[in-house]
C-alpha cells in the first residue's frame, strides 16, 4: 500500500508539473502574440488617429500588463544629454531600463527582429538604435551613437562584458574583469557627454524569454547613481574605475535587502 501511495503520488507530481509548464507557456505565448505583436501592429497602421508611441506603450506593458512594482532606491536626476549604462538580465530590459531613463535603447539588430512590431512601433519614435555586431568598427558604431542623440537627450546600452548572468559580485575589481571597454574608450575619449549607471534588479523575473516565462506583480529595485563626466578624470584607467565603483555600489544597494 505504501509503495502504491508512493507511486500515485510522483504520477500527481508529474502531472502537476507539466500543468503548471504548459500553462506558464501558454501564459507567455498569449503574451508574446498579443501585447509584443499584434498590438504593436494595430498601434503603428492606426498611428494618425492615436498619439500612443513607444514610450507610452512600453510604460503600459511594464506597469500595467507586467504589473512592475519599482522602487527607486536613489534621487539622483537624469542627465539632461548623455548615455545611460545598465545591467542586463532578460527581454525586459529593452522596455523597463529605457522607461526609467526615458532614453532610447541600443541593441543588436538580431534582438530587435525577434519582436519585430514592438521594435519598428519604437523606431518611429527613435526609441530603438540597432547595430549588427561585426559590420561597423568601434569608432563608427560610436559617431552614430552620438549622433542618435540629437533625436533623444539619452541613450542606454549594456555595455560589453556586464551582461552576465552572475548573481553576486563581490567588488568593482571583480566588475572590471568582466567589463570590456568598447563605446566606454570613444566616451572616454570624445569627452562630450557624461554617462551614468542604471542598475535594477529581478528584471528576469518579469520576462524570461529563455524560460518563456512571464510574472506579474515582481518587485524591482533600480539605483541610479551620480554623473560621470570623462573630462574629470586624467586618464582612461581613471575612468573605467570609477564606473567600477559606482557599478559595485548600486549592484549592493538593488541586490542586497
Amino acid at each position: 500500500m505504501t509503495w502504491i501511495y508512493s507511486s500515485n503520488t510522483k504520477v500527481y507530481k508529474k502531472i502537476k508539473y507539466l500543468y503548471i509548464t504548459i500553462k506558464r507557456m501558454l501564459s507567455f505565448l498569449s503574451f508574446f502574440l498579443w501585447d509584443i505583436t499584434l498590438a504593436p501592429m494595430f498601434l503603428i497602421f492606426t498611428m494618425p488617429f492615436h498619439n500612443i508611441r513607444w514610450y507610452k506603450y512600453a510604460k503600459y506593458i511594464m506597469f500595467d500588463v507586467c504589473k512592475v512594482r519599482l522602487q527607486l532606491t536613489s534621487d539622483a536626476p537624469l542627465i539632461d544629454t548623455g548615455y545611460i549604462l545598465a545591467n542586463h538580465r532578460s527581454f525586459t530590459d529593452f522596455a523597463l531600463d529605457p522607461v526609467i531613463a526615458d532614453s532610447a535603447i541600443v541593441g543588436r539588430r538580431m534582438a530587435f527582429i525577434s519582436v519585430f512590431w514592438w521594435a519598428l512601433l519604437g523606431y518611429t519614435e527613435h526609441r530603438i538604435f540597432s547595430f549588427i555586431r561585426g559590420k561597423e568598427n568601434r569608432q563608427e558604431l560610436f559617431q552614430r551613437v552620438k549622433k542618435h542623440l540629437t533625436l533623444r537627450s539619452r541613450i542606454l546600452f549594456f555595455p560589453e562584458g556586464t551582461r552576465m548572468k552572475y548573481t553576486h559580485l563581490s567588488s568593482g575589481d571583480e566588475l572590471k574583469t568582466y567589463l570590456k571597454y568598447g563605446l566606454l574608450k570613444e566616451i572616454y575619449y570624445d569627452k562630450t557627454y557624461p554617462v551614468q549607471i542604471q542598475i535594477s534588479s529581478n528584471k528576469e523575473l518579469v520576462i524570461n524569454e529563455k524560460k518563456f516565462h512571464i510574472q506579474s506583480g515582481v518587485p524591482v529595485r533600480t539605483h541610479r547613481t551620480k554623473a560621470i563626466y570623462p573630462k574629470d578624470y586624467e586618464s582612461e584607467q581613471e575612468f573605467y574605475d570609477a564606473i567600477a565603483v559606482e557599478w559595485y555600489n548600486a549592484w549592493v544597494t538593488t541586490h542586497t535587502y
